[in-house]
């Protein structure tokens, strides 16, 4: 292999050599010659990189066919297919040294085996797919003339992935072999709509209802009523309280007064319960048609009123 890098170097008819300087010729004779030694230790990324280096500087077939094979013995057989038909596009003539008609004799043939462990993955997208739909292969764009044909792939592990607007992202990982031939249907399903929040009312957002003071003035009206109710009811159970006991088994007409106040206070307590209970529903129910028109409306209650604010 040796032999093969620097064979042509030593040919004094080779026209491209004399476009550089002594300089530059030397620099990448000296990096042929690293990249062979390098490629006879299976050391192939290093000699990848020497012959490329000297390919900058010569562009030869002798070069060019081992930069192929660096690439094919690296896995990259993608790129190894093209540098070996980069190779065979060289123009020779009955002038060119041996050395080149060797080197594009041999990516004649070696650019068929290479060929032959291309793997390829066609990627599909539904016919529905939005028009912004990007698909990657690799994290690379993969361009709209290739979708849903098969694309030459190296052998190994690829991630395919796929975004689109209004679609949840799309990801899957596939492995394939020398010279195989997978296809994916890629899959674009739709987002769930978001839920909307509910409304949040705040005292600094809101402004007191006044466009039904009758809603108002019911659940006013039943929450004092309830309230008064609550008062008498446990003002009636203290009388009955002390009626219970003053009454065995009958009351004496001292308790006369207790009894009075025990029958006065649960009769304003039941009809305040009644009323309070009453206006309170009717309240409630005009509250619950402002707040279905459209009004967001919120009510709350406590010892001695309540309160209700909104807004319209």
């Amino acid at each position: 292999m040796l032999a093969c890098a620097i064979g042509w170097w030593t040919l004094p008819g080779v026209a491209l050599a004399q476009e550089a300087d002594a300089g530059t010729r030397v620099a990448a004779r000296e990096l042929a010659v690293a990249g062979a030694e390098a490629y006879d230790k299976a050391e192939y990324a290093t000699a990848l990189d020497r012959f490329q280096r000297a390919e900058q500087l010569y562009k030869v077939p002798s070069i060019t066919v081992m930069v192929a094979r660096c690439l094919s013995r690296s896995g990259r057989v993608v790129e190894a297919v093209d540098k070996y038909e980069e190779t065979l596009r060289v123009p020779l003539d009955a002038a060119s040294p041996e050395a080149f008609r060797r080197a594009v004799t041999d990516a004649a043939g070696e650019v068929e085996v290479a060929r032959a462990r291309v793997a390829r993955i066609e990627l599909r997208l539904p016919k529905d797919a939005p028009p912004d739909t990007k698909l990657l292969l690799d994290g690379r764009p993969v361009p709209a003339a290739l979708i849903g044909v098969p694309t030459p792939v190296d052998p190994g592990a690829h991630r395919v992935s796929a975004r689109a607007a209004g679609k949840a992202p799309f990801e899957r990982e596939l492995s394939l072999a020398e010279g195989e031939h997978q296809s994916m249907n890629v899959e674009l399903v739709g987002l769930a709509p978001p839920q909307p929040s509910p409304p949040v009312l705040t005292a600094g957002s809101a402004r007191a209802l006044r466009a039904k003071p009758i809603t108002i003035a019911l659940l006013a009206t039943g929450g004092a009523a309830l309230v008064v109710g609550t008062v008498t009811g446990i003002a009636a159970l203290n009388h009955k309280s002390a009626l219970d006991e003053g009454c065995t088994p009958g009351c004496s007409p001292n308790l006369r007064e207790d009894l009075e106040a025990f029958r006065r206070n649960r009769t304003i307590s039941y009809l305040s319960f009644g009323i309070g209970a009453a206006a309170a529903g009717a309240g409630a129910l005009l509250l619950w048609r402002d707040s279905t028109s459209g009004r967001q409306v919120g009510a709350s209650a406590y010892p001695g009123g309540a309160f209700v604010m909104g807004s319209f």
